[in-house]
């Protein structure tokens, strides 16, 4: 029976041995679970603090939003942890609220059960404390990340100094280390509190190793198995965390010491659709789209120096042809030995990303290029008065500093800078700033008309954006509003001309009505300006047939200002003769008439009779020429006979006479020769202004011409004590003219040269050729004629004035030939004298009468 005790003890000590044993492995397994769900909770915890750095980093770099949503995505998982402790700490019997945050953290259901009870049981033991005091500080240096991004992200969008969003991204990355030296504490405190719970399940499994059959211990070695296998879990998650603690990404990736992909996670092809195939064995550039690109040479410097490297960015051409845009990061993994084992890193693909950035430059570029180039000045402020655009043309109209003010600048500064250097005027500057700020911030619709104090006219125009802010475009206008000054004043002078000209002044439109009437038209027509307007033209003026009379003045086919001579009656019945000027006024809805009418009553009698007097001057002139051309007719005959006998006489004939009158026959001669020469000079002109003179023309050698009149008044000059010169050139050009009529000129011209110049003086005539035609003048160097009868003297029968002309004989008529010789040649007579010196008498042959032209100048 004591055996038999003995043994049911012995069995029920085996018994409880094994149910002891059972129940310490069972433990051993829930504690090796739980330790690896803490390991694995770290893991994800890590992963989503890295990411979320890295996306504030980005985010700093870029200033785009989806960047810091990504921050605010990844850092839930370790914020959602922390809140998990803290209701753990405090002991929360809500189990389910603890797990959904474990959860949340990115833990399985099943893992966070265990971490729960385990956290229950073993918290405040000395192998579990470190870790926990290592949590806590972590969740402490997540709180102070996630207020360091927050400042980050005010900093950012409120377009802040770059260095202090540089200085702010140095604080997160010092707390990113900071996280990053606590994380790898608490996986060496996760790993000895494993090792601690070995030792302890070692003790007790020795213990009942003496009760424990070799299933109990075989037990126990399995159980301690499993602890192992945590440890090592909690090394190779370590030894990995360190490997990508500053990436994380799409895909994983690995390379071989010759720097082939030898490893690529399958996210790679979920995320690009590309096969990993095509990248396996192969270098990264020998996958590149553009392998002999640039960007190539630093990164293959960094391999090839064994440097880590991140965030570089390659093409790789898909399936379809298109170029996606990977952003790779990787470090070098070593062997224990030191030897290089290959790169492992993460990367991404962020093909959408650069093409957003690129289409974003693009549209910026066009935005600013806009903007420079449109034809006025814009300056845009956002919400917050804050400068966000301004071009060129802007700071130019508005002459701002552009050292003192760029985008970025506040509203309100631009305002005060303007107030205080008198932009405004006299205004209180603060005041008048609060005033602008206050208006602008209605963010409403607003033009206005500003001028400036250079005088420069500015059209402001101001439109609100639907995120609140101004768009407010300036258009210099000073060209434009002195051009309608100018424009205003030009009307009221030209309504100061209409109403002051002496000539009515009528405007009506194409059904006849009158829309203006002036002065000088009440006055004419005896109609007021209220009476006229509105009436028909035809009316006012007494014309009869009215629309013959208004198509008369509108017909299009009439050239403009075209006049018309119109028969009408005033309003007292006077019978007038006008003359209507009318211009059509094209451009409106209807076209205007405008006409100047001129009263011609009284200069058309008045022409009547001028016409009348004419008439009678003209019978007169010519009943003259007549009676001149009888008479000398008449007396040409009784001359030539008195000429004829007294030849005879002269030469005694018909025997001698006696000596007493001898001269008397010579005397008669030299007179009646006299006589005769004024009588055909007086033929001469008579044919000329009658029109009967006819020219025999023929090329004349001038020089020839000039000698034969020079041998003609010879013994009259050597008689007077005078020199006589030919400066005529030999070959001066042939003139196509009669030649009679050119001796006559130069007879006359000499005659008067030698009858007019002092004894021992030179008388040249010469030729000179110029752009107007050939030049033929007469020099002498006698008493002269005085200015004011240079032109009477062209005329018939005018002398000079005064005794010296009494002097000499002739009847005035050698100057008046010369001039109407020439006239029928299309010539000119010029005279130049001065008294005391002598005169110059030129005539002008025109080009036309040339027969040959020399480009040379002649001279005598």
């Amino acid at each position: 029976m004591a055996n038999k005790k003995f043994i049911l003890a012995l069995c029920a000590l085996y018994i409880a041995g094994l149910i002891g044993v059972s129940l310490v492995a069972a433990g051993g397994f829930f504690i090796a679970d739980g330790l690896r769900a803490f390991v694995g909770g770290e893991g994800r915890y890590a992963k989503s603090q890295k990411e979320a750095v890295i996306a504030l980093a980005d985010f700093a770099r870029s200033a785009d939003v989806p960047y810091f949503s990504l921050y605010e995505r990844h850092i839930r998982s370790p914020i959602s942890y922390r809140h998990a402790r803290e209701l753990l700490e405090a002991g929360s019997s809500d189990l389910e609220r603890i797990s959904g945050f474990l959860v949340a953290g990115g833990s399985s259901p099943a893992d966070a059960a265990k971490m729960v009870w385990l956290f229950r049981w073993f918290h405040q033991t000395h192998f579990f404390q470190p870790a926990l005091e290592t949590w806590r500080t972590g969740d402490a240096l997540v709180g102070q990340l996630t207020e360091a991004a927050t400042e980050l992200r005010d900093l950012v969008e409120g377009g802040g100094d770059r260095t202090r969003i540089d200085e702010k991204l140095t604080e997160i990355r010092r707390i990113d280390q900071e996280l990053t030296e606590l994380e790898i504490r608490f996986s060496d405190q996760l790993g000895h509190s494993a090792r601690a719970v070995e030792s302890i399940l070692y003790t007790v499994v020795g213990g009942l190793a003496l009760l424990l059959s070799v299933c109990a211990a075989g037990f126990t070695a399995y159980a301690t198995g499993r602890l192992r296998v945590a440890a090592r879990e909690a090394a190779q998650r370590e030894r990995r965390f360190e490997d990508i603690l500053e990436v994380s990404a799409d895909w994983v990736w690995e390379t071989d010491p010759e720097y082939r992909f030898s490893f690529l996670s399958e996210r790679l092809e979920v995320v690009t659709g590309l096969n990993r195939s095509f990248f396996m064995g192969r270098r990264r550039w020998e996958c590149s789209a553009d392998p002999d690109a640039d960007y190539w040479a630093p990164h293959k410097t960094d391999i090839e120096a064994v440097r880590p490297f991140q965030n570089f960015e390659y093409r790789v051409t898909d399936k379809s042809g298109r170029q996606r845009t990977f952003r790779v990061s990787g470090k070098p993994v070593f062997a224990e030995d030191g030897r290089l084992l290959g790169y492992r890193g993460t990367g991404s693909d962020v093909t959408t990303e650069v093409e957003s950035l690129q289409q974003l430059a693009l549209e910026t570029e066009l935005l600013e290029a806009t903007l420079e180039n449109i034809g006025h000045g814009v300056g845009v402020i956002d919400k917050d008065l804050t400068v966000v655009a301004m071009n060129s043309l802007l700071f130019d109209l508005i002459d701002l500093p552009r050292d003192r003010f760029e985008v970025g600048s506040r509203f309100e500064d631009v305002i005060r800078f303007n107030c205080e250097r008198g932009e405004y005027g006299d205004v209180d500057v603060d005041d008048h700033v609060a005033s602008i700020v206050e208006t602008c911030r209605k963010f409403e619709p607003h033009s206005f008309v500003r001028v400036r104090p250079d005088g420069r006219i500015l059209q402001v125009r101001g439109q609100p954006l639907p995120s609140g802010g101004l768009v407010t475009t300036y258009y210099d206008v000073t060209a434009e509003h002195r051009a309608n000054e100018a424009l205003q004043l030009s009307e009221r002078r030209i309504r100061e001309i209409i109403q002051t000209a002496l000539d009515s002044f009528v405007s009506f439109d194409e059904t006849g009505t009158v829309t203006d009437w002036n002065l000088a038209a009440e006055k004419t027509f005896g109609w007021s300006h209220s009476e006229a307007c509105g009436a028909k033209l035809a009316t006012l003026l007494g014309v009869d047939d009215a629309a013959a009379f208004l198509a008369h003045l509108t017909d299009a086919q009439t050239e403009r200002g075209t006049r018309h001579n119109v028969h009408c009656r005033s309003r007292a019945g006077e019978d007038l003769v006008v003359e209507v000027a009318v211009t059509p006024q094209l451009g409106g809805e209807m076209p205007v008439y405008n006409a100047f009418v001129r009263d011609l009553t009284h200069q058309s009698r008045f022409e009547s009779v001028l016409l009348e007097a004419k008439r009678e001057a003209e019978q007169a002139n010519a009943a003259k020429s007549e009676f001149l051309a009888t008479m000398s007719h008449e007396l040409r005959t009784p001359l030539n006979a008195i000429i004829g006998f007294s030849e005879l006489m002269a030469e005694r004939t018909l025997g001698p006479i006696p000596r007493q009158y001898e001269d008397y026959p010579g005397l008669i001669r030299t007179s009646g020769q006299h006589l005769l020469s004024l009588i055909n000079d007086i033929l001469d002109i008579s044919r000329i202004e009658a029109g009967r003179y006819e020219l025999r023309q023929v090329p004349v050698r001038l020089f020839d011409v000039a000698s034969q009149c020079l041998e003609l008044v010879g013994i009259r000059a050597e008689q007077s004590g005078l020199k006589l010169v030919n400066q005529v050139p030999i070959d001066v050009p042939e003139v196509f003219a009669d030649e009679r009529c050119v001796r006559q000129v130069l007879i006359n011209l000499l005659g008067n040269a030698v009858k007019f110049s002092n004894q021992g003086g030179t008388i040249a005539v010469g030729a000179d050729l110029t752009t107007e035609g050939l030049e033929i003048s007469v020099n002498d160097q006698g008493k002269g004629i005085p200015a004011n009868q240079l032109t009477r003297v062209l005329e018939p029968f005018q002398q000079v004035e005064g005794s010296y002309s009494r002097q000499t004989e002739g009847a005035g008529l050698g100057l008046a030939l010369v001039k109407r010789f020439m006239a029928l040649h299309d010539g000119t007579v010029t005279l130049a004298s001065v008294e005391g010196e002598g005169t110059t008498v030129t005539v002008l042959f025109p080009r036309s009468r040339l027969v040959q032209e020399e480009p040379r100048r002649i001279t005598g």
